[in-house]
């Protein structure tokens, strides 16, 4: 075989491994193996606490996202604009406002950073993702529909590229969507199953997507991956399943196929265990959050798995971080509203959870 042969086969080969939605190995037994005992919240992440500015600028309601981007805290809501903060809490300004028009939104459903100078957002109810600079100037925007997608759970962009966390649709079977940096679709990734098609139809669709710049991976898991995080390699395509195994309260969500069997929808899904958002810390970490439901009641339980030495860590406590940036959790946090009519709520403050992993 000459040498143009060869490299040609090689390129067709990897184009179909990075195109497909089919997994390229199998989902081996879990070799994490599970602490018995809960270490606490407290031993594990020192905390840092940030009182947010409040006045009749800088008031908030219906907190929904946050993300930092070139030291500045930017917090989304589904009622009002998007207020940025400085790392000291200050008001800074806010970006955008509501509507349809450029530069406008009516409903955000995911923040995301590009680059340490510009933000992005996605509009459920537009069906549009928007760019502003770091300073809320808005750059442009795009309709992105996809076909049955009701919510998208999270976007990443990586080298100029948009990665969309989206559940399973008959058109697109896959639960990672890939657009370039026109928001032209151009890949489907990560194969994920019809049997959930009834939760699906009720935006039921928990979970998260990671990016891992030091190994150029993106991981992810949702609420009907059975526990197995997905480790995507970005440059070549090949999937790398990390079976987690079953800590002693998870319990997999049972199949719903049946789109209008409305009754039985939220009486089945809360049989199982919903995998609510996951983080990596310090480039080895899983941060996984999970729901439990008794009784229809839903208990936040936590667990940290050593990718390194497979042990996981029970953690004893309740938080509950919207962001993280591989070395801090985010949380935003308030202690009521301010009154019913707004719904703007008082003594919002950010809580960053430093993790320290040597208490391990």
């Amino acid at each position: 075989m000459s040498l143009k042969s060869a490299i040609r086969t090689l390129l067709l080969i990897t184009l179909v491994l990075f195109q497909s939605c089919k997994n390229t190995n199998k989902n081996d037994a879990s070799l994490f193996k599970t602490n018995k005992f809960e270490l606490p919240i407290d031993k594990v992440f020192r905390t840092q606490k940030i009182s947010l500015e409040s006045n009749v600028k800088s008031m908030i309601s219906f907190p929904y996202d946050l993300i930092r981007c070139n030291n500045r805290i930017i917090i989304s809501s589904r009622a009002t604009e998007i207020k940025v903060f400085d790392m000291n809490g200050r008001y800074l300004y806010k970006i955008g406002r509501i509507g349809e028009g450029p530069g406008e939104y009516k409903s955000i459903n995911c923040l995301f950073s590009i680059t340490d100078n510009k933000i992005g957002i996605y509009d459920q109810s537009n069906s549009r993702i928007s760019i502003f600079d770091i300073n809320g100037n808005y750059l442009m925007s795009k309709i992105v529909n996809i076909e049955d997608v009701y919510s998208l759970r999270r976007i990443i962009n990586y080298r100029n590229n948009y990665y969309i966390h989206k559940p399973y649709t008959k058109k697109y079977p896959c639960n990672l969507m890939m657009l370039d940096s026109n928001f032209k679709i151009i890949n489907n990734l990560l194969e994920a199953s019809d049997n959930y098609a009834g939760y699906l139809y009720r935006g039921l669709f928990n979970g998260g997507i990671f990016l891992d710049t030091t190994s150029n991976s993106l991981y992810e898991i949702n609420t009907y991956s059975d526990n197995i995080v997905r480790k995507l390699d970005l440059k070549t395509g090949h999937v790398t399943n990390i079976n987690l195994g079953q800590p002693y309260f998870y319990k997999i969500v049972p199949p719903l196929k049946n789109l209008h069997d409305v009754s039985n929808t939220m009486k089945n899904y809360h049989l199982g265990t919903d995998i609510f958002n996951m983080f990596v810390l310090k480039n080895r970490y899983l941060f996984i959050q999970y729901l439990d439901f008794e009784n229809n009641i839903s208990k936040v339980k936590m667990v940290l798995y050593d990718l390194n030495t497979y042990n996981s860590y029970l953690l004893k406590g309740i938080i509950a971080p919207t962001y993280s940036d591989g070395n801090y959790l985010y949380e935003l946090r308030y202690s009521e509203k301010n009154n019913n009519k707004d719904n703007q709520v008082k003594n919002a403050i950010i809580i960053l959870y430093n993790f320290n992993e040597g208490n391990l």
